[in-house]
């Protein structure tokens, strides 16, 4: 028998898009931002990332939120897994990238932040983020380090 439904009436789904971006360097540090008092989470830590926008490629999204929020002009980064979340604004699919870089410092941080940390694995307890970001900064190492 068929679970096709003919009395079925479709209803669209809509979600927000977001971007995250796990930056290593070559010491296998991952760049951390720590939340300004002007956002959400004050003083919690973070990882590179926003919104994607209407018709916006995701990796393109990744490289602009890069590059407006830390100065760092990348587009070498690879999708590593993907996460959903309940937000004020609304249901929020985001995509988590992982890049290696060579090692710069950060020129400049958006009002959004106020700090960056470079942060080795076993430091990232002493750092105060979402379960969802510590899970996407393990993945990220893992791929690292089976590469």
């Amino acid at each position: 028998m068929s679970d096709y439904d003919p009395n079925h009436v479709f209803e669209p789904v809509y979600f927000l898009l977001g971007v995250k971006i796990v930056l290593i360097n070559h010491h296998k540090a991952v760049l951390l931002l720590r939340r300004s008092d002007k956002v959400s989470r004050a003083g919690g830590w973070d990882l590179p990332g926003g919104g994607v926008d209407k018709g916006e490629d995701p990796k393109d999204a990744a490289s602009r939120e890069l590059h407006e929020e830390v100065d760092i002009t990348s587009d070498s980064f690879v999708p590593v897994d993907t996460f959903h979340t309940l937000e004020e604004e609304g249901e929020l699919v985001t995509i988590g990238f992982a890049g290696i870089i060579p090692d710069k410092a950060v020129v400049t941080l958006s009002w959004e932040h106020d700090m960056y940390e470079w942060v080795s694995e076993e430091e990232l307890d002493d750092y105060e983020m979402p379960e969802l970001y510590r899970n996407l900064i393990q993945k990220s190492l893992q791929l690292v380090k089976s590469a």
